[in-house]
């Protein structure tokens, strides 16, 4: 029966298994497990998904569970009557008291802030080569036929504008409009700067000792002379490297170019895939001595402070304590002390057992 002032119950078919009772304002639930969410109804029976039932004004609610197979007899009928609206303690508030973490769904992956930089430097690069003063200018000169005038004015894709503020990476894959073969096509020798082998081992990719070979065929053939010895043939390597020493160190050192440092941070690299501290140490001080040359160079002198941030976050010096103990300490570049003259060069350590 109804209770007074409240909606009729709706009278069932009577080939309907939906069973109501009206055992007062409880709800009664046989074998199963339930939640009571604003105007809806959660049942669960034991390995069964949520089933939701909306019942208007509070009236009732009814449901049944599926049949097994033909040999079995059915599962007992759920018998559920609710005759009035859940008070408000059972409501759930519009906004949860705590704050929620999204996470980051499907889609692009973020861009690495080493990828930002090697975008500016190498849009650098580029407006050096080609004396061009704006972003415009130059995509004007190899991008012109995507531009398109009408009598409102000038459209365009404006992405080389994007490439000066690091705001956009370009995509490498080939493409007919791929704005780094755009580029090397009529400035020859910019594309290196963007695709030279120190951008994996800044981003922390593991880099082992047949990238770092693979990395250093891609230099100039003055950095290479001192790495390989020329017309020598082995079967794992045409050209093998020389033992690197005191004497290849000068050497790089006295050619001071971006191709050196990048020479000099594969050797970072691969001491750590050999786990050698003595080729590290030697490679460490090398950077330390590139480092006064290399930021007067033009294509470096607007961006040194922050690769040279990059490059000591990933090539630490190794101090060992014990022979179980080993420091990562990480001494910045020189220019902390030029810019703060009344404190020293900083370093930060890192135990690691």
């Amino acid at each position: 029966m109804d209770l007074p002032g409240q909606a009729k119950t709706p009278r069932m078919p009577k080939s309907s298994k939906n069973a109501l009772t009206t055992r007062g304002a409880q709800p009664i639930i046989t074998r199963t497990r339930y939640q009571l969410v604003g105007n809806y109804l959660l049942a669960q029976r034991p390995r069964q998904s949520p089933r939701a039932f909306a019942f208007p004004g509070g009236t009732f609610i009814g449901a049944q569970c599926p049949p097994k197979l033909h040999s079995t007899p059915h599962e007992p009928i759920i018998r559920i009557s609710v005759h009035q609206k859940p008070p408000p303690m059972y409501e759930l508030p519009d906004k949860p008291p705590y704050e929620t973490v999204k996470q980051r769904g499907r889609g692009k992956p973020l861009t690495h802030p080493v990828d930002r930089l090697r975008t500016r430097l190498w849009f650098h690069v580029v407006a050096m080569r080609s004396g061009l003063p704006t972003p415009y200018a130059i995509e004007k000169a190899l991008a012109g036929g995507q531009l398109q005038r009408d009598a409102s004015g000038v459209f365009r894709p404006r992405k080389w504008g994007q490439y000066q503020k690091g705001l956009k990476v370009p995509d490498d894959r080939p493409s007919p409009i791929n704005a780094i073969e755009q580029a090397e096509r009529y400035f020859p020798g910019t594309a290196r700067w963007f695709r030279s082998p120190i951008w994996p081992v800044l981003r922390g990719e593991k880099c082992d000792r047949f990238f770092v070979e693979e990395g250093l065929r891609q230099l100039s053939p003055e950095v290479q002379k001192v790495f390989f010895e020329e017309g020598a043939f082995e079967q794992r390597s045409p050209y093998p490297q020389k033992p690197f020493g005191q004497e290849s160190k000068a050497e790089l050192l006295a050619i001071g170019s971006f191709d050196a440092l990048v020479a000099t941070v594969l050797l970072v690299a691969l001491s750590e895939d050999i786990a050698s501290p003595t080729l590290r140490e030697l490679a460490l001080n090398l950077y330390i001595s590139l480092q006064p040359s290399l930021k007067e160079t033009p294509e470096l002198k607007p961006f040194y402070p922050e690769l040279f941030s990059e490059i000591d976050a990933r090539c630490k010096h190794w101090v060992y304590l014990s022979p179980n103990e080993r420091l990562d300490m990480v001494i910045f570049w020189q220019g902390v002390a030029e810019d703060k003259t009344d404190e020293p060069i900083g370093t930060q350590a890192t135990k690691t057992e």
